[in-house]
């Protein structure tokens, strides 16, 4: 592995990141108009390409921390997802996308928890270390889902959405070609003879984990599905608001997962995840506490926002990787898997929240005690700072 293999893992942990921030914004609209889809059969499809993501990318990941290559793994993820944009930009009735599409684009899913774990296994080998090499990946991701989505909400009102979906088949093609031409092979040979074999991801810390980070994805997922409601319908504000606030903590986001990153081993891994449990309750209480008019309340509230998703980002999945040293590409997908359940139930969560008291801006008060609640599960995971956890982990 050459000193220049650091530079492909940014830029593969980019692509992947600007494949699905270039569909997934205006993939609902594009169902809507072109293909006269109903409500219900716009969530059926993202349910099914969702749950069927879940499913697959956590069962190609028990072979990928065995003998099956990571790089061959990308590869069949994004060849996947090429077929699954192709697939949106000549196909026009919803049945047959359906059945084709989610299928696809649910396999693509396998490709980010695939490199994040190769970055491991590569920042381990050449630094010793990965908590911050794999801190800088996750910013380059972040990049990407600050970036795609202006550029194809341009490219869609423009020239059309099949721009938009060839773009993403091309971003699936390069990453096709630039991991078979040079990511590194970064398992070591203990893994390939199959040390991994006897080792289940499921356990009482993983378990417990696994839910305070879905509540925590979850908690995400209805304020960024509320906010826009809530702010145009039922404060009566700029209904540009919503978007300048996601703007400011998608920014603020990523000096936050670097400065975590430098400081997860001094700190503690726990403690960081603590301080993101408590800037979240911190952040919906905000938006209950501030008067209603209070624009600029809301975008300086962000930065408990940015505190809270940019820690959850990079920490929550390194503590999945701590907790299972000896299967990466298991850990790295458990924790994708937390925010794809998180954003399936969102949804409902919503419904049922609004249903009952007749206005989105009840939802905060629900996600002020869920957030709390997560952090307090993690009182009862392992420590992986320590280091008799870390020892014991890496039996």
């Amino acid at each position: 592995m050459t000193s220049q293999s650091k530079y492909i893992f940014m830029l593969l942990t980019f692509l992947t990141g600007c494949a699905p921030g270039t569909y997934l914004p205006l993939l609902s609209l594009f169902l809507t108009e072109r293909l006269h889809a109903a409500p219900f059969e716009v969530g059926l499809y993202f349910t099914a390409q969702a749950v069927l993501g879940i499913v697959i990318s956590q069962l190609l990941a028990r072979f990928s921390d065995g003998r099956l290559s990571r790089v061959r793994l990308v590869q069949t993820g994004a060849f996947f997802g090429l077929l699954a944009a192709l697939a949106l930009v000549f196909v026009r009735d919803y049945w047959i996308l359906l059945c084709t599409a989610p299928v696809c684009m649910s396999v693509s899913f396998v490709c980010t928890p695939q490199i994040f774990a190769a970055g491991r296994e590569y920042g381990i080998s050449r630094y010793g270390d990965a908590v911050m090499f794999t801190s800088v990946m996750r910013t380059f991701f972040s990049l990407a889902w600050v970036v795609a989505p202006v550029l194809s909400y341009w490219l869609a009102t423009s020239f059309g959405y099949e721009y938009v979906f060839a773009g993403t088949a091309g971003i699936f093609l390069t990453t096709i070609t630039m991991a078979g031409l040079f990511l590194p092979d970064t398992k070591d040979e203990a893994l390939k003879n199959g040390a991994a074999a006897g080792v289940s991801v499921f356990n009482r810390d993983t378990l417990i984990l696994f839910l305070s980070v879905t509540a925590m994805w979850l908690t995400n997922n209805l304020y960024i599905i509320s906010m826009p409601v809530y702010v145009k319908n039922e404060l009566m504000l700029n209904p540009y608001l919503p978007s300048y606030m996601m703007a400011v903590a998608a920014f603020l986001e990523i000096p936050v997962m670097l400065i975590s990153g430098r400081v997860a081993r001094s700190f503690g891994i726990k403690r960081l995840m603590y301080l993101s449990g408590l800037a979240g309750t911190l952040f919906y209480g905000s938006l209950l506490a501030l008067p209603s008019d209070s624009e600029l309340g809301f975008i300086l509230a962000q930065v408990f926002n940015a505190v809270y998703i940019g820690i959850l980002a990079g920490m929550g999945m390194i503590y999945f990787q701590e907790l299972l040293p000896r299967v990466p590409g298991q850990a790295t997908t458990l924790f994708n898997n937390c925010a794809a359940t998180g954003a399936i139930l969102a949804g409902p969560a919503l419904s049922v929240a609004a249903g009952i008291t007749g206005h989105y801006g009840s939802a905060f008060g629900i996600l002020m005690f869920l957030t709390a609640l997560a952090a307090i599960l993690l009182i009862f995971v392992r420590d992986p700072s320590r280091p008799e956890t870390r020892s014991e982990n890496n039996q």
